[in-house]
């Protein structure tokens, strides 16, 4: 009881709305355990700070046309956009949720804080929705902030009680334990041949980082499977992992052409089709292509196996796999079940769900309130899973020009935060 009591005193906020929870919670007979207080402490906090967020759109006399207030009660989050089933934090929550990984190949070149404001609310809006989830950060630096989790923003969320922890790794070894992982689809030749010309030849390319970071997102995880986010990526609800429907999961544009692998989940591992992505993007690596080793690589396997890629309106079957191989999918037809089989390794999302807008629409997301893209990209917002602000394109001018207040972008990068530090 005294180890509650003070984990009460450090996680919980001392608010007027809280003090009676408190006293209930620290009842002698009432067993709480760790996950359901931080939980309490993430709902608390969205209420919080939908007031604030309220309060500071009344004074700044910004347009109340509830779409801010819309996001932030976390008891009247819209329909989802794959599913069309009313997704709310009061269902219950899956036991277990997947571990998250984020990877940060680009080494600091002489930059002083490698995590910018985008890194650092992609990491904190995991906390915010899932504050119990395992987060593991896959860094390439040995020696940086990150190792040892050295930096002051990173230690901050260790010591407010977060599971954060950053793992270096080199990209030969991670291949390596990839093709030996038990039961392993990745060609052992192929790969081997490729991981001897890392190191000098490919590390030295233009687009060697992303490249990396490609690969290393997939070998991660076929071994341990999880959710995989960008680190410019921000969540804003926590239907990705909560949904227990939504897996071997990843965006796609509407005509199919186009893979967005910013954020996938694959719950979990030696899952076939990435299998089959590694051995793809290893045959036909082009280190001089922006894309031909990521998105491409994706959209050539699906082409390559179109039959492992589920049907588009997977999200209506009710999803009972038999098998690891030949799951079965119930349909529901004119009041009758019906059953077939099929053989599926990756479901794709409407892309809206993980990039409501691209890079072109900065302007409209960031500095701008009533144009007529500011409207249409606020409403997918009600319709997407988190935002992608593509860091390649953007951190240079979010570097050189502030965003502005009431905009989207503010919105997205000040509402779901644990630490809301600039």
């Amino acid at each position: 009881m005294e180890e509650m009591k003070r984990f009460l005193a450090h996680h919980l906020p001392v608010t007027t709305g809280l003090v009676m929870v408190v006293l209930i919670l620290m009842h002698e007979d009432l067993q709480v355990t760790r996950s359901a207080l931080l939980q309490m402490q993430s709902s608390c906090r969205r209420e919080v700070a939908a007031s604030q967020s309220s309060s500071s759109r009344e004074s700044s006399g910004a347009s109340n046309d509830g779409f801010f207030a819309h996001h932030l009660e976390s008891n009247k989050l819209s329909d989802t956009a794959v599913a069309k089933i009313p997704i709310t934090t009061k269902e219950k929550l899956p036991q277990e949720l997947p571990v998250f990984h984020i990877v940060m190949s680009k080494t600091n070149n002489g930059v002083k804080d490698p995590l910018s404001i985008m890194n650092m609310r992609c990491i904190e809006s995991v906390f915010y929705f899932h504050p119990t989830v395992t987060l593991l950060v896959h860094t390439n630096n040995e020696t940086g902030l990150l190792e040892g989790l050295k930096h002051p923003k990173l230690k901050a969320l260790v010591e407010r009680g977060y599971d954060l922890q950053v793992n270096f790794y080199r990209p030969q070894d991670i291949l390596q334990r990839t093709i030996e992982a038990p039961g392993s689809q990745i060609d052992p030749h192929a790969a081997a041949e490729f991981s001897s010309r890392i190191d000098p030849a490919l590390r030295h390319e233009k687009y060697w980082y992303a490249n990396e970071a490609n690969l290393v997102r997939l070998c991660i995880l076929y071994l341990q499977g999880g959710i995989y986010l960008d680190s410019d990526v921000v969540l804003i609800n926590d239907r990705l992992a909560t949904d227990p429907r939504i897996d071997q999961a990843m965006g796609r544009h509407r005509d199919g052409s186009k893979y967005h692998n910013a954020a996938m989940k694959f719950t979990q591992p030696g899952n076939r089709f990435l299998a089959a992505v590694i051995n793809n993007m290893i045959e036909h690596y082009d280190g001089s292509k922006w894309g031909n080793n990521g998105p491409k690589a994706f959209g050539r396997t699906a082409k390559e196996h179109p039959q492992w890629v589920c049907p588009e309106d997977k999200y209506d079957y009710v999803f009972n796999p038999l098998s690891e191989d030949q799951p079965e999918m119930n349909t529901k037809k004119k009041g009758k079940k019906q059953k077939h089989r099929t053989i599926c390794y990756l479901t794709p999302f409407p892309n809206d769900t993980v990039a409501p807008f691209s890079y072109k629409d900065w302007d409209a997301v960031c500095f701008e309130h009533h144009s007529p893209r500011y409207k249409e990209i606020r409403h997918k917002l009600d319709h997407s899973f988190l935002v992608h602000f593509n860091n390649k394109k953007t951190e240079e001018q979010m570097s050189k020009k502030a965003y502005k207040k009431g905009s989207l972008c503010d919105h997205v990068l000040s509402s779901y935060c644990v630490l809301c530090e600039d």
